[in-house]
């Protein structure tokens, strides 16, 4: 009995002593048996490819070499999508005096296999029945979020559109496109787009953002300009990236503002945009962006496309030569100058205007001239309106065109000088070639496009007449005419105090 007595008081201690010395000890774990399961997760991946183009006004030369680059980077990828960010068309004369206006423009883009485009503002040249029959043609949809159709002939376009890529993952895209011209309009004919709206592109946006939540990639593709691109995603969050155009930028490397990538790739086809997007379970993990040039020389093409642009290319009628450069010229001011003067040709025009915007090449070479080079100068068939003018009218005109400093309408019949001081036009000067200045009591008729007609906002107390021409039909027979030019070095406006 005493010894259990014992037994009983030491067992205690013995178990605290055992504690102490394991205290240090990892218990022992058991083994899995072979009915246990190790379970291991894997992410989803999947990597969207998006291909992008902007103003490729009508250049169709190059689709050839774009079809055989899509084919390629098809072949490495399963989700490939291409995009226009507008200005299809205007800038050819092989697309835009086609029977059917425009129409090589979308065959070939359907050819190539584009996914979806937005407008820009030279969509509507053509007027709203033909951009409404170019649209059903294509076998891509065109997107707009603010235009509003009110009595006008277009038919609405629907915002936005999505995709599903084959791992389920969302792709929205929203459209938007310029409205900055006089009234609130994109950059075009004022008659081309009566009776439709276009909305602000910010507080539009602001419509579509709950999109982002319901959306692995949220896209704008826009046509809204670099600058505004980049003041845009510094107000609305939420987009991945801004597919850029109108402002003909080329951005070359990955730019981004509060996390959007923003994105254009120069203009007249002659480089494609490549963004690359790497998702995990749905989310972002990876941006890349890079331009690849289509106008490499020796790079791979699509045959059978280069047959179909080269039965494009071969009219006739463009082939004409009606005269002759003795030397090369370029730029607004020396093409300007041929242009005006190709207005004053025609009888009763004493001066003539031409805005810059309307000057669509940069050059003549030296040597023939065609049809081709006359109607890509001047692509719109706009109307040639006489205009009887008083000197301060024509101030008003010449002001009306002069942006921050910079002329903007080029004249033949006189020369002009606009005094600048202080951001503010001080005086413009009107002379005669010999340097006299126009007589102020008298009114002279002056030659300019219904465009710019439609489209400034000047001082004129008469309504104009048409001569039943285009401006691009006076310059043709301005050139058949005189049969020889020569623009090489010829100034005629000109800022004083800057």
């Amino acid at each position: 009995m005493l010894k259990i007595k014992y037994l009983i008081l030491i067992l205690p201690l013995l178990y605290a002593f055992s504690c102490k010395k394991g205290k240090n000890v990892e218990p022992k774990k058991e083994e899995p048996t072979t009915t246990d399961t190790i379970l291991t997760t894997q992410k989803v991946v999947e990597e969207i490819v998006i291909l992008h183009t902007n103003d490729m006004h009508a250049s169709i030369n190059n689709f050839a070499r774009l079809a055989f680059i899509v084919d390629s980077i098809e072949n490495l990828y399963s989700n490939v999508y291409l995009f226009s960010a507008g200005d299809m068309f205007s800038g050819n004369p092989i697309v835009d005096m086609h029977e059917q206006k425009g129409m090589p423009m979308v065959d070939l883009m359907n050819e190539v296999g584009y996914d979806l485009a937005t407008l820009g503002n030279h969509e509507f040249d053509y007027g709203q029945i033909l951009l409404n029959q170019r649209i059903e043609q294509a076998q891509f949809p065109v997107i707009c979020a603010n235009l509003v159709v009110e009595t006008g002939e277009m038919k609405p376009l629907e915002p936005f559109y999505q995709f599903t890529t084959p791992k389920g993952n969302k792709i929205s895209v929203v459209g938007l496109l310029e409205n900055f011209g006089n009234d609130h309009i994109p950059a075009t004919h004022p008659l081309k787009v009566l009776g439709l709206k276009f909305e602000n592109p910010i507080p539009t946006a602001l419509k579509y953002t709950y999109l982002a939540a319901q959306s692995n990639v949220f896209l704008l593709l826009s046509h809204l300009g670099n600058s505004y691109d980049e003041y845009f995603a510094g107000q609305v969050s939420g987009f991945h990236a801004i597919i850029g155009g109108h402002s003909h930028t080329t951005i070359s490397s990955m730019t981004s503002v509060n996390s959007t990538m923003i994105t254009q790739a120069g203009s007249n086809l002659k480089y494609l945009g490549e963004i690359k997007i790497k998702l995990e379970d749905g989310k972002i993990v990876n941006k890349t962006y890079k331009l690849i040039n289509l106008s490499t020389k020796g790079g791979g093409i699509n045959t059978q496309l280069t047959a179909k642009i080269n039965q494009y290319n071969d009219n006739p009628v463009f082939k004409e030569v009606i005269g002759t450069a003795v030397q090369s010229f370029e730029g607004k001011e020396e093409l300007g100058s041929f242009f005006c003067d190709g207005l004053t040709h025609k009888e009763g025009i004493e001066i003539a205007f031409q805005n810059d915007g309307g000057i669509r090449i940069g050059s003549i070479a030296q040597g023939d001239i065609t049809m081709f080079t006359i109607f890509a100068l001047d692509p719109f068939g706009n109307t040639l309106l006489s205009l009887e003018m008083t000197t301060d009218e024509i101030r008003s005109l010449i002001k009306a065109g002069f942006y921050d400093g910079s002329i903007g309408l080029r004249v033949s019949g006189i020369k002009y000088t606009v005094v600048y001081q202080n951001s503010v036009v001080k005086d413009i000067k009107l002379q005669h070639y010999d340097g006299s200045f126009l007589d102020e009591t008298k009114t002279y008729k002056v030659g300019i496009s219904d465009y710019i007609y439609n489209s400034s906002k000047f001082e004129h107390h008469n309504e104009p007449t048409s001569l039943g021409i285009t401006t691009a039909e006076a310059i043709i027979q301005y050139l058949k005419d005189v049969k020889t030019i020569d623009y090489k070095g010829t100034k005629r406006t000109f800022v004083e105090g800057k």
